[in-house]
């Protein structure tokens, strides 16, 4: 999925966007690009909000999410208003793209 995203990042900012700095360590060891740790170091901080996420979209900041496979939700530091926005206006690149298996993380290219 690394090479995938550094590959489609474009001329975004970040990589992706992930639920915690925790999912997001081993993509920015791997690649040296920026990731958006949406709830901060253990993914209970509700730091993104869905006007954010549309700013860094609109502002072409942001291509790619990664949504796990519990979702997005209060428990996860995310807001569910920010899991449905992915869903609603994201497309979800089909593992097969990336290398990946179907089931677990779902990732999702915005704007």
């Amino acid at each position: 999925m690394a090479a995938y995203l550094k590959r489609n990042m474009g001329s975004a900012t970040w990589l992706v966007a992930v639920d915690s700095a925790q999912s997001a360590s081993s993509l920015i060891l791997s690649t040296g690009e920026p990731v958006i740790a949406m709830g901060g170091f253990t993914g209970s901080d509700p730091a993104m909000t869905v006007e954010k996420l549309q700013s860094h979209v609109a502002e072409g900041k942001l291509k790619y999410i990664l949504i796990g496979d519990g979702g997005f939700g209060p428990s996860r530091g995310t807001s569910a208003d920010v899991t449905a926005w992915v869903k609603a206006h994201g497309t979800q690149v089909e593992a097969a793209e990336y290398g990946g298996t179907d089931g677990g993380s779902v990732l999702y290219k915005l704007g």
